[in-house]
């Protein structure tokens, strides 16, 4: 008897492909933190933002219940939590230990900040203490600003200053709206400052760090990720800078002896039980 391979539907056969290319490159997976103000980062306003991630092989997830805990975490790759818009964010003992075990596993974490921050003390110390990275004074520019008809667009600078890393490649200018300033300390370094024209001038606005077997860093402008054209993700290099910063974050493994991918945190292949190198 011979047996010959049915024809597949051009159709079908997309969808083959379709299904083979994904299996290839695992989603990484984000959540972002809502426990502490309901809608925070998945909404209309920063639309643009959540489909640059899902077009380039993110997932978008929301916390909604808190505290902070690990089982909640662990199941995901990106966490992204803000400062809230009152000025009274806090983090307990747990949920700080918790950010720490999450990203020391190999797993990323982003800090988002906003002009409100400098004022949470106890919240930059925590930082601080664990990651070297906090938020302070509110950056200004009066002469290099978004919108260079008018002189009301301070609380907009247009930045250039950047160190070449993976995250600047391709990345010329940005715009940092109602951004904080960063103080780093321990192991964390700059990324993007402000200008010499700046109040304050020349501080950190993007910093990072690694801690353990993942990475963490502090974003100064929790406005650059709405959708507004001449400050937000729209504007100038904003969206690359965002895309290059969320693919610098840990990726899935590839065990070198079975080729099963794993998430970034994973330490022995769940296929063949060999441990995972980095």
């Amino acid at each position: 008897m011979v047996l010959h391979k049915q024809k597949i539907p051009l159709f079908a056969a997309k969808e083959e492909k379709k299904e083979i290319s994904e299996v290839k490159r695992p989603q990484l997976r984000v959540l972002f933190d809502e426990s502490r103000e309901p809608n925070k980062w998945v909404n209309d306003l920063r639309s643009r933002f959540l489909l640059i991630l899902t077009s380039n092989n993110f997932t978008v997830n929301k916390l909604t219940q808190g505290p902070i805990n690990y089982t909640a975490l662990r199941e995901f790759d990106i966490f992204v939590m803000g400062a809230s818009s009152t000025g009274a964010s806090t983090l307990t003992p747990t949920e700080l230990r918790t950010l720490g075990q999450f990203v020391q596993e190999g797993r990323g974490l982003l800090l988002v900040g906003n002009e409100y921050v400098g004022t949470e003390k106890d919240f930059n110390f925590a930082l601080t203490n664990m990651f070297g990275l906090s938020f302070h004074d509110v950056v200004e520019d009066k002469k290099m600003h978004a919108n260079p008809d008018t002189d009301t667009w301070s609380w907009a600078p247009l930045l250039n200053l950047m160190l070449d890393h993976p995250i600047t490649k391709n990345v010329y200018n940005v715009v940092f709206p109602r951004s904080a300033s960063l103080t780093l300390t321990l192991n964390a370094e700059p990324v993007i400052f402000s200008n010499t024209t700046s109040n304050p001038p020349c501080v950190p606005v993007l910093g990072i760090t690694k801690y353990g077997k993942g990475k963490v860093a502090a974003l100064g402008s929790e406005a650059l990720l709405t959708d507004d054209q001449k400050s937000g993700i729209p504007a100038k290099d904003n969206e690359k800078l965002i895309l290059n910063l969320f693919n610098w974050y840990p990726t899935w493994k590839t065990c070198s002896n079975c080729n099963f991918q794993s998430p970034p945190s994973t330490i022995y292949c769940p296929q063949c039980k060999k441990q995972m190198t980095d």
